[in-house]
């Protein structure tokens, strides 16, 4: 469910900053990266609500023109689905989203906005607009490893999509990148 999917897209987001930088997030020096450590923690730790005050405070610290922003907006949507906030969340994921279409650099902050913001539309029956943002992802993705899982995603969203699960809307034809706007 969204439960799991929030914790793997944590887990990946923690490999994700040692492949970005190359070391671990403790060992990168600059500005935020101890509040971006501690939220990591918190958040695997369940402590949702003090890991939102983490990713808003490394955020504030963050300048505007510094990729790991992305990061920051991505995990405070992932808390917010954690706390139930669905519409917060999804504003996140698009808010992430926007900031690496301006600062692109960090795809796998993308990959996971776009696979949250698809989670959060499966939740809303918009199957059609999920599809097409984990199609998006698995553009974005350069893990195969990643892939695979977000082809087995997109394989599901599919299968409900077509046994009817969702109200009539038509699937996105297949396209490359994220050259078209993000739906809501």
């Amino acid at each position: 469910g969204l439960v799991g999917r929030a914790n793997a897209q944590a887990e990946r987001r923690s490999a994700g900053l040692v492949a970005q930088h190359g070391r671990a997030g403790s060992e990168v020096a600059g500005v935020g990266d101890r509040d971006i450590d501690l939220a990591e923690l918190l958040m695997r730790q369940g402590k949702w609500e003090e890991a939102r005050q983490e990713w808003l405070a490394a955020g504030e610290l963050l300048s505007q023109s510094d990729p790991r922003r992305i990061t920051c907006t991505e995990r405070l949507a992932a808390v917010a689905l954690k706390l139930n906030d669905r519409m917060q969340a999804k504003r996140l994921y698009l808010e992430a989203i926007g900031i690496w279409k301006l600062l692109p650099g960090s795809e796998a902050g993308a990959v996971d906005a776009y696979l949250g913001l698809a989670d959060v539309q499966e939740s809303e029956a918009q199957l059609g607009i999920a599809i097409q943002n984990t199609k998006k992802a698995l553009w974005l993705e350069s893990s195969d490893a990643k892939k695979s899982a977000i082809q087995e995603r997109l394989k599901t969203l599919r299968e409900k999509f077509r046994s009817g699960q969702a109200p009539a809307s038509p699937e996105p034809e297949e396209e490359e990148g994220g050259k078209d706007e993000t739906k809501e």
